[in-house]
């Protein structure tokens, strides 16, 4: 499995005993390359199916976010940023070249 952003899943339309999985509305999901996220309650629906299915895809054009708070945000994308107001601390979340992994690292 791929190392996701905090609270994104691979998904999967059934889980290990083969029954079908529900997700809630706001639950992002990765398939393919690509980030999605749940516009309603849905299942047996793969992202790729679209709105009508209760899916929209995460926009890879969207704004950097800065985040400032003492823990690091749930869910983190590549170039937000995050200072950490607990120990004075500026964080940029990246993807290691090498392995692929998605990571806060200090600037």
């Amino acid at each position: 499995m791929t190392n996701l952003p905090n609270n994104v899943k691979e998904f999967r339309i059934k889980d290990g005993k083969g029954k079908v999985i529900k997700y809630k509305k706001g639950d992002v999901v990765h398939k393919n390359g690509k980030n999605y996220k749940a516009t309603r309650d849905t299942k047996g629906f793969s992202p790729e199916h679209g709105t009508k299915a209760g899916w929209s895809e995460v926009s890879k054009h969207r704004v950097t976010k800065f985040n400032y708070n003492d823990t690091p945000p749930e869910i983190a994308y590549v170039g937000d940023e995050w200072y950490d107001s607990s120990v004075g601390k500026y964080f940029k979340y990246v993807v290691n070249a090498t392995g692929g992994q998605r990571q806060w690292v200090e600037v």
